[in-house]
């Protein structure tokens, strides 16, 4: 006989939706006898990604991403990226902060108001390496929820706010945003000693300024070809495509040899001569305002392991201030330790002037930053000495133990070393704050977010700040406020779900067990997401309940929950 358990996970927020960046609208022309074909203008498909501290490697692989116009059927959408010969894996960890450009396309003049893309579902074409350092989580563990069971894709679409106006002549993105800090987007589920790994794809809005204001992750390829003017060079990327890199004529790009050692950036007009055709090649580049690229900085060498082996790039993990290290974890889930000297030149997402040098800047630093790391000289002896670190993405995170008019306090217990970081930050120009998955309800309202940032009773307010560099300290650009999970262990319901409240009886971390009264809003747009989770025999089900009459079927008295939340107060 099979046994089958089942339990419900929720989130006590509502579930993001994703939106596309805009741009103004315009009319085609036709001519009298015969219609012309669509003017058409290029337009970029980008993919960023929320943060998560627990995975150094979650890679896909995207076999489309599809247009379709305002009024037309999905056999009207016109393909803005194709990757259905793709090999490489995206690695959305690495995506924090940053745009990866996998495609630019001719699209038709017109509107479009929705999208639909297709991800790779196919476990064995999926990577999961945790950031403990453990190793991946094999295929036969992977669960990817929404897959076609013949194609083995997750379609995902969206109906778009705001159409997205095609103009000619007008360059465009499309920005799309995999939430992976989502408390659903990996969920390890075990039962009778076998532990499932289900992938909910959560996909929301990334919304972005002017084009030439996206920061961009690092293209890597090979060079195709050089101009004869020097001044520019095509670098076919890892998927295949062909982009062209144009030299910064204001502030000169900085080249990197990687073949000759100490590694030190040339700043120059052109591109080197020793950067030819056939060469490797890794670069930082910026869109401009008419959508081409210019090369920030371009690592080079005629050997394709020396990318990866002098250019550490993941988040810090560590940062050691008397021996002037730090650990970076890379996609491998292998930590990589960097020495600090005075030499150590830091940067700010690809800016041309150091923000500072030397070990004083590394009390600037903290875990949880995305860095790229250049060494000195990968051959000498560990630890390998960083030459720069340019740092991707800065961000706090944490209880907020503190706040006024002019900083507050992040503070985070870290249980593998049994420390505690406490950082204290501004507020930048033009900040804001949102509760998780809302980020279009933002405010600009410092008293309110003071409010709730230090509430009158209960437990401390979480969140997430990512930062700017400004007067050569941080300033929190946003403020995030965090769902938490009540407890490790699985909660349970003691008052079955009624008129959008239900109760349930959890223990806190050293503490004694209470009852919690959890809301769940049933309105559209801002209803939680709740999953079931079941296992009969070797089958694991993965059912969402997305009405309030499978709640309140599902969510009944003596049930096994795992709640996430925002926390108002306790009691």
């Amino acid at each position: 006989m099979s046994r089958t358990s089942r339990s419900l996970y929720l989130t006590v927020a509502g579930v993001g939706t994703l939106a596309l960046s805009l741009a103004c609208g315009g009319n085609g022309t036709v001519q009298i006898q015969e219609p012309n074909p669509p003017v058409a203008a290029p337009v970029s498909f980008l993919v960023t990604d929320a943060p998560t501290d627990t995975w150094s490697n979650i890679g896909v692989i995207i076999r489309k991403a599809t247009l379709i116009p305002v009024g037309g059927t999905a056999a009207q959408g016109v393909t803005v990226y194709d990757g259905t010969g793709d090999t490489t894996k995206l690695n959305l960890v690495d995506l924090d902060e940053l745009a990866e450009l996998l495609g630019t396309a001719q699209i038709p003049a017109g509107s479009y108001d929705r999208l639909v893309i297709q991800v790779d579902g196919d476990p064995n074409h999926i990577e999961l390496v945790p950031a403990d350092g453990s190793a991946q989580i094999p295929a036969a563990s992977i669960i990817v929820r929404g897959a076609d069971p013949v194609t083995k894709l997750v379609e995902l679409p969206v109906q778009l706010s705001s159409p997205l106006v095609v103009v000619a002549g007008q360059p465009n993105a499309v920005q799309v945003d995999f939430d992976l800090g989502h408390p659903l987007f990996v969920v390890a589920h075990t039962l009778f000693g076998s532990t499932t790994y289900t992938l909910n794809f959560q996909v929301r809005h990334k919304p972005h300024g002017a084009l030439h204001q996206v920061y961009l992750r690092h293209l890597k390829g090979q060079v195709a070809s050089v101009a004869a003017d020097s001044k520019s060079l095509v670098l076919r990327t890892e998927r295949g495509k062909d982009k062209t890199l144009t030299v910064d004529a204001i502030n000169k790009s900085l080249f990197y040899d990687l073949d000759t050692t100490p590694v030190a950036p040339v700043a120059s007009f052109t591109v080197p001569a020793n950067l030819t055709a056939t060469k490797y090649a890794k670069a930082t580049a910026r869109f401009q305002a008419d959508g081409s690229l210019t090369a920030v900085r371009v690592w080079y060498s005629s050997d394709a392991t020396k990318l990866k082996s002098w250019m550490p790039e993941g988040h810090v993990v560590k940062v050691d201030t008397t021996l002037n290290q730090i650990r970076v974890l890379r996609e491998n889930g292998a930590p990589a330790t960097l020495q600090i000297n005075a030499n150590t030149q830091f940067y700010f997402q690809s800016g041309t002037t150091a923000i500072g040098s030397g070990t004083a800047f590394l009390s600037n630093l903290s875990r949880g930053f995305k860095v790229h790391v250049t060494v000195a000289d990968p051959l000498a002896a560990a630890p390998l000495v960083a030459s720069s670190v340019d740092i991707h993405r800065g961000v706090f995170e944490g209880d907020i133990t503190a706040a006024d008019a002019s900083t507050f306090t992040y503070s985070k217990a870290f249980m593998a070393d049994s420390t505690t970081d406490t950082r204290t930050v501004g507020y930048d120009t033009g900040f804001s704050w949102w509760n998780f998955t809302f980020p279009t309800t933002a405010s600009t309202d410092k008293t309110a977010f003071l409010a709730k940032a230090m509430p009158a009773s209960g437990p401390h307010a979480r969140a997430m700040s990512t930062l700017n560099w400004v007067n050569s300290s941080w300033a929190a650009k946003v403020a995030v406020f965090l769902p938490s999970q009540l407890s490790r262990t699985p909660q349970i319901i003691s008052g079955a779900y009624s008129g959008g409240t239900m109760n349930v009886t959890y223990t806190p971390e050293g503490g004694s067990a209470t009852t919690l009264t959890v809301k769940l809003s049933t309105n559209s747009g801002s209803m939680p997401l709740v999953t079931e989770f079941s296992k009969s025999g070797m089958i694991v089900s993965v059912t969402p309940l997305t009405s309030e009459a499978q709640w309140t079927a599902k969510l009944v008295a003596n049930t096994k929950v795992q709640v996430f939340g925002i926390q108002v107060r306790h009691g």
